[in-house]
């Protein structure tokens, strides 16, 4: 017997492979259509790279992250109350980097503070910056903040200190926040109330105590404001000053500052000697 003829037998593995039953179609299969995968993940057939390992794509260089948290983050950039609430976060969170050394600064680092812009520094990467700005160490040491160029001078090299200047070599606690002593920071805000936080990182936020009896931008009200805005405030009504032209009045709302000149446009002035009239602005 030979088990019938050639078509009725069944077909051998090359031949299943050969009718699209191989290995390959049978993963495609599995995978759906379109499946392509390829041995360190997916493969982007569009931009014509792969997104790496585990199919995760790439993410920013170390350099690229350091520069834009430089920016937007290490101290700069914002409103004080923003940048203070930034920069005692990331000191807390550990996601905090010294601009010099492009490093995490971590609680038990000794860290050096710029009164400027306030960016936090490690102490030794700042006095290494000192003595790269000083190579003749004689008289005062000066030098410039890494991230505001901020001039710096001093007769010895800065010494870890806490933000508030009150405690030399403040120790790590987990009961206060990083590189701080604790205590009531006191600092100076230009007014006659210090500081009442605790001691933090960054700008001290604006007094709120009730200040003294002032004057709007304009003049026309007097109201009791709070101490941090004793240097003017807006009473939202037309300046109504008058302009430097001494014709019209200023018509923008209650404003710093001086009024800009005047925009009003005279129709028909004439020259000096009355040969020509054209519409020209009274300012």
């Amino acid at each position: 017997e030979d088990g019938g003829d050639a078509e009725d037998r069944e077909p051998r593995r090359s031949d299943r492979r050969g009718k699209g039953y191989g290995k390959s179609d049978r993963w495609e299969d599995r995978r759906g259509k379109g499946g392509k995968k390829g041995r360190y993940g997916d493969y982007d057939e569009d931009k014509g790279k792969g997104k790496g390992k585990k199919g995760k794509s790439r993410g920013p260089s170390k350099v690229e992250r350091i520069s834009t948290e430089a920016t937007e983050d290490s101290g700069v950039g914002g409103a004080d109350g923003d940048l203070a609430e930034r920069l005692g976060s990331g000191l807390a969170r550990g996601k905090h980097d010294c601009m010099i050394c492009l490093t995490r600064v971590v609680y038990k680092n000794a860290v050096w503070s710029c009164s400027s812009c306030y960016a936090v520094f490690h102490l030794r990467c700042t006095k290494q910056w000192i003595q790269r700005s000083n190579p003749d160490r004689k008289g005062l040491l000066e030098w410039r903040c890494p991230h505001c160029s901020h001039l710096h001078t001093s007769d010895k090299q800065p010494e870890y200190r806490c933000f508030c200047g009150r405690e030399v070599d403040p120790q790590p606690s987990p009961h206060v926040a990083p590189h701080t002593c604790g205590e009531v920071c006191g600092r100076d805000r230009g007014c006659e109330h210090p500081c009442n936080e605790l001691c933090h990182a960054g700008p001290c936020p604006p007094c709120t105590a009730p200040g003294k009896l002032t004057p709007c931008f304009c003049g026309a009200q007097d109201d009791i404001v709070k101490c941090g805005l004793s240097a003017g405030w807006s009473c939202g009504e037309p300046c109504d000053k008058v302009l430097d032209c001494s014709k019209h009045r200023c018509e923008k709302p209650c404003h710093p500052g001086p009024c800009e000149e005047c925009a009003v446009v005279e129709a028909g002035a004439a020259c000096y000697c009355g040969s020509k009239v054209e519409d020209r602005t009274c300012g």
